[in-house]
C-alpha cells in the first residue's frame, strides 16, 4: 500500500519522470501469488513505466528473484534472475 502511494505521488509531483525503478526485492513476497496487490499496482501506475523488483513462484514450484514491468495500467512482462552474483548471493547458504 505504501509503495502504491509513493507511485501516485511521483506521478503527480514529478510529471517529467517517465520510468520508475525500484530496488531488487523491493517487495518481500511473491507478486504473482498476490493478485490483490498486483491489482493495486496496476491501478496506481497509469501514466508511467514501473520496473518493480519482487519474487515470483513458477508453476513448477521454484522461486525466482524477478523484475516486473508495469506500463500504463498493464503488466507487460517479467524477467527471472537465473544466476546469483558469485559469493555474495550464495553466502547465506553457508549458514543454513
Amino acid at each position: 500500500v505504501e509503495l502504491c502511494e509513493k507511485i501516485r505521488l511521483i506521478q503527480e509531483q514529478k510529471p517529467h519522470v517517465e520510468i520508475i525503478i525500484t530496488p531488487e526485492s523491493a517487495i518481500a513476497y511473491c507478486l504473482n501469488q498476490s493478485p490483490r496487490f498486483c491489482s493495486m499496482i496496476l491501478e496506481s501506475i497509469q501514466k508511467k513505466d514501473l520496473f518493480l523488483g519482487s519474487y515470483r513462484k513458477s508453476n513448477n514450484g521454484l522461486y525466482y528473484n524477478s523484475c516486473y514491468w508495469f506500463s500504463r495500467g498493464q503488466l507487460h512482462a517479467w524477467h527471472d534472475k537465473k544466476h546469483g552474483v558469485p559469493f555474495i548471493e550464495r553466502m547465506a547458504k553457508l549458514f543454513n
